[in-house]
C-alpha cells in the first residue's frame, strides 16, 4: 500500500528534508503546489519539523493519483489506485466473470424461452401432486411437439434441478469472493488482496 505523507516546501529547507533523503525507504513523488509528497516504506519512523507541526500523513484520493502516479517508482505504480477504485473494479471482475459462466450454460436457449423455465417448473410440479392441474403452458408444449404433458412433466423437473443445482454453484461461488472482497480493508495491502482474489 502507498504510505503517503506531505510537507510544505517552506519547511524543506529546514533540517527535516536532509535527514529523510538519507533514507534509502523514501520515495520522493513530487511537489503539488506548495508540497512536496513522498512514501515512506512500513518501517521508517517518521520524524517532524521542529516548531512546524509534523510532517503530514494523507490519504491517496484519486486526484493524487492522477498527479503523483508518473513520479512513483515502478514496483509502486501498481499502488496508485484508491480503495474505492480497486474495489469497484474487483467486483465489477467478479460479476462479469459470473455472468460469462452462467451464459455459457444457457447459451443454445432463447431470453424468451429461459423466462419461462420457471412457470414450466412450477406447472410440472403442480402436475405431480395433482394430475388434473391445468398446465396450459406445458400442454402448448407438448402439443406443438406431438407430445403428451405426462411425457413432459418428469423431464422439465429433471432439467430444472439439474439447472438449480448448476446456477446454485455458480451463485454460491460469486457469492463467496465477493464476501472476500468486503473483507478487504483500506488499511491492509488491498493491492495484493484484491488481486488474490479471482475466479477461476
Amino acid at each position: 500500500m502507498i504510505n503517503l505523507y506531505r510537507i510544505s516546501i517552506i519547511d524543506l529547507d529546514n533540517l527535516i528534508y536532509p535527514e529523510l533523503s538519507g533514507l534509502s525507504t523514501i520515495w520522493d513523488l513530487g511537489n503539488i503546489d506548495e508540497y512536496k509528497y513522498f512514501h515512506l516504506d512500513e518501517n521508517v519512523t517518521v520524524p517532524s519539523v521542529a516548531n512546524k507541526g509534523p510532517i503530514e500523513r494523507i490519504a491517496l484520493t484519486e486526484s493524487l493519483c492522477s498527479l503523483l502516479k508518473s513520479n512513483a517508482p515502478e514496483h509502486l505504480k501498481p499502488y496508485f489506485v484508491t480503495f474505492d477504485q480497486i474495489k469497484f473494479n474487483k467486483i465489477r471482475e467478479i460479476t462479469s466473470a459470473y455472468e460469462n459462466t452462467m451464459g455459457a450454460i444457457t447459451y443454445d436457449y432463447p431470453i424468451s424461452e429461459i423466462s419461462s423455465w420457471s412457470k414450466q417448473e412450477a406447472e410440472a410440479r403442480a402436475f405431480v401432486l395433482d394430475n388434473s392441474t391445468p398446465t396450459p403452458l406445458l400442454l402448448a408444449i407438448a402439443n406443438a411437439r406431438g407430445l403428451t404433458v405426462e411425457f413432459l412433466v418428469p423431464r422439465v423437473i429433471a432439467k430444472s434441478d439439474a439447472f438449480a443445482e448448476i446456477s446454485g454453484t455458480i451463485i454460491g461461488k460469486r457469492q463467496k469472493l465477493e464476501y472476500e472482497i468486503s473483507l478487504v480493508t483500506e488499511n491492509s495491502d488491498y493491492v495484493t488482496a484484491f488481486n488474490n482474489i479471482v475466479w477461476s
